[in-house]
């Protein structure tokens, strides 16, 4: 698994749902990145982008998404302190 190639892959993802301007493209993007983040053990920055994918989900009701974001958002969360 290439971690770098991933960061860049969820930062494209991110540009195209910012430019589509498709909420549930945006915070599918910022979960993907939020993971992406953690590898290079940037738990703070996995955290803000849990963050605000779990925002996002809770506005648009989608209860199943914001508990898959926040249950994956647990580890970071964990070594961030």
């Amino acid at each position: 698994m290439d971690t770098r190639e991933a960061l860049h892959l969820a930062d494209a993802a991110l540009l195209i749902a910012r430019k589509l301007r498709r909420k549930e493209d945006l915070a599918l993007g910022l979960r993907t990145k939020s993971e992406c983040t953690s590898c290079f053990r940037d738990n703070r920055g996995a955290v803000e982008h849990h963050e605000q994918a779990c925002k996002i989900y809770e506005a648009l009701r989608d209860q199943k998404e914001a508990a898959r974001t926040l249950s994956s958002s647990i580890q970071p969360l964990i070594f961030a302190g």
